[in-house]
């Protein structure tokens, strides 16, 4: 929310609050001196002697209501909101169809890198103590991580599934994200916009780091790359074409030619 917002909304917020609590405080006395205490006389004063105060006052507080909730709403904070506007933003999507098992390497297990070696990277990788690990470090090597652990609270082993980690860059926020299955599980916002330089997609290391290490078990039936992020029902979609393109029978082998039959 920008700052100059917050302002307003909290000025409007206080001036309706205080007139709120002035009008509540006049009415009353004036009903007190006039009806006496009495609950029944204040209310037949306030729906049939002065509709139009009665009106104009629910006004006034619905107004009020309505302002703090947006404020609160708006003033919410960015690490723990869903997905306001589901739409596809540039940056980087990486759709993969693969199985990661457990493993005791005491190392980490590379799933994919790209970039270069010391910024603009992105890594995806299993740490030792089995932790799936999407880690993003920006042109200027700062490192920004999404974790989620391998197993039934996380990503899936012993069995192919789908894997989405996306990068996506606004003008004032910075949006990384990790679905399984095709839903959503962890992710980090930003309240600010990160440089992530040129992510060399085309030089991208699949089952090791990019310098040929840390390598181990990784099972890959399918990845997509995208330049934009996708949206919750493209990311539905993608895990639902990946699973049914892993349960379609397969063509048999083509027979090579060079090799005569006995």
């Amino acid at each position: 929310m920008p700052y100059w917002l917050k302002i307003v909304s909290a000025v409007i917020g206080g001036a309706v609050a205080l007139w709120t609590v002035i009008d509540a405080v006049r009415g009353y006395w004036g009903l007190y001196r006039e009806f006496g205490a009495g609950v029944q006389a204040t209310a037949h004063y306030w729906l049939s002697a002065s509709p139009v105060r009665a009106v104009a006052s629910v006004a006034i507080v619905s107004a009020a209501v309505a302002a703090l909730a947006f404020y609160i709403w708006a003033a919410r904070s960015p690490n723990v909101e869903a997905d306001a506007a589901d739409e596809s933003v540039p940056g980087t999507s990486i759709q993969m169809y693969l199985q990661v098992n457990m493993h005791s390497l005491g190392k980490r297990h590379y799933i994919l890198d790209m970039g270069t070696r010391d910024r603009e990277r992105l890594s995806i990788y299993v740490t030792a103590d089995n932790i799936l690990t999407v880690l993003f470090s920006d042109a200027y090597s700062e490192p920004h991580p999404v974790q989620l652990p391998l197993g039934p609270k996380g990503f899936p082993v012993g069995r192919l599934a789908h894997l989405g980690c996306e990068l996506g860059v606004t003008g004032d926020a910075t949006m990384m994200r990790v679905a399984v299955d095709g839903v959503v599980v962890a992710r980090i916002n930003l309240p600010y916009k990160t440089n992530i330089g040129a992510l060399n997609v085309p030089g991208l290391t699949l089952g090791t780091d990019m310098d040929g290490q840390n390598g181990g078990f990784l099972a890959l039936a399918e990845i997509i790359i995208f330049n934009e992020t996708r949206t919750t029902t493209q990311l539905k979609d993608i895990a639902e074409r990946f699973r049914k393109n892993a349960l379609a029978p397969q063509p048999p082998p083509t027979p090579d030619a060079r090799v005569s039959p006995q």
